[in-house]
């Protein structure tokens, strides 16, 4: 339920900014986050958050350090 709260207006601005801009737009949403690590545990699916993490511009580590981590 978090996840859809916090991603539902996310789609909204990023919808809103492709249509407004060019078809060569990229989505800079988690660009100055840094990277994240996701667990295998995370709730939704790994794959499905290393993919909007990509999707908007964020990078994803393999490696939980000190860096912020979705488990």
């Amino acid at each position: 339920m978090l996840f859809i709260q916090i991603v539902s207006p996310c789609r909204q601005v990023s919808r809103l900014e492709r249509e407004r801009t060019s078809e060569f737009y990229r989505q800079t949403l988690f660009s100055s986050t840094g990277q994240v690590y996701i667990s295998g545990r995370a709730s939704p699916p790994r794959q499905q958050l290393v993919q909007l993490i990509k999707l908007c511009g964020g990078q994803v580590s393999q490696l939980c350090s000190y860096m912020p981590c979705i488990q």
